[in-house]
């Protein structure tokens, strides 16, 4: 299996650091890393210039842009989605998640396949990603006989989601300048898939880093509530 990560950062060398290096360090799959840096100036980009000497039997390749200002995390994500060529799956993962599973990515691929859904995520330590706990009790349903349990709902499991080439062809990615309930482009992705009627999940079975930002806590309650109004429709 090959595997393509995507991800997009600003000036936030200390996560940036933390993260790549677990990512490369920590797993032990197949994958290509393409990385968009929105015109860093706090030594993120001299970070990142560092890592073509970190190509290893895992990680195959990395592609870098330097963007010379500051365009957003939707034109960086789909610059890097725009290298899918042969690979089994797209990860889009933001740039402060650290792993710690070295097989995550075929763990996530075979989970997503297994159930037949459209997109699947880990859950995550550290911290309740603001999306997870998006769902009640009528939105979702428990399937076993895999060896993991997994929430299925119509909203994307935050930070960190794996889908294939049909995800990517019906929502052309993520949508430049779209704003969603939050202010940010992944619950505007979010809302996309979910009016196309694709099916995310994510599973406790794997597990990734994550900070918990408390301040993110009113805009999540917005957004659960504008995501349920729509599942009602």
């Amino acid at each position: 299996m090959r595997f393509l990560i995507c991800t997009v950062t600003y000036n936030r060398e200390e996560y940036v650091r933390r993260a790549i290096d677990s990512l490369i360090n920590n797993t032990h799959d197949s994958f290509e890393l393409c990385i968009w840096d929105n015109n860093s100036t706090d030594g993120t980009r001299e970070y990142l210039a560092t890592l073509h000497d970190r190509i290893n039997k895992y990680c195959k390749r990395i592609k870098i842009h330097f963007s010379d200002k500051n365009v957003g995390k939707s034109i960086g994500m789909n610059w890097g989605m725009k290298h899918f060529n042969k690979h089994d799956a797209i990860v889009a993962i933001d740039s402060d998640i650290v792993i710690f599973d070295p097989l995550w990515l075929s763990k996530l691929y075979n989970v997503k396949n297994n159930i037949n859904i459209d997109i699947i995520g880990p859950n995550y330590l550290g911290g309740k990603e603001w999306s997870n706990p998006i769902m009640k009790q009528h939105d979702y349903r428990i399937l076993r006989g895999i060896g993991v349990d997994v929430n299925l709902t119509h909203a994307l499991p935050g930070g960190c989601v794996m889908f294939g080439k049909n995800v990517y062809e019906s929502t052309k990615g993520y949508g430049h300048g779209a704003k969603g309930p939050y202010g940010g482009v992944d619950s505007a992705f979010n809302i996309k898939c979910l009016e196309l009627g694709l099916i995310s999940g994510y599973t406790s079975a794997i597990k990734v880093g994550h900070p918990n930002d408390k301040r993110l806590y009113p805009q999540y309650q917005e957004y659960k509530k504008q995501v349920h109004e729509r599942l009602r429709k």
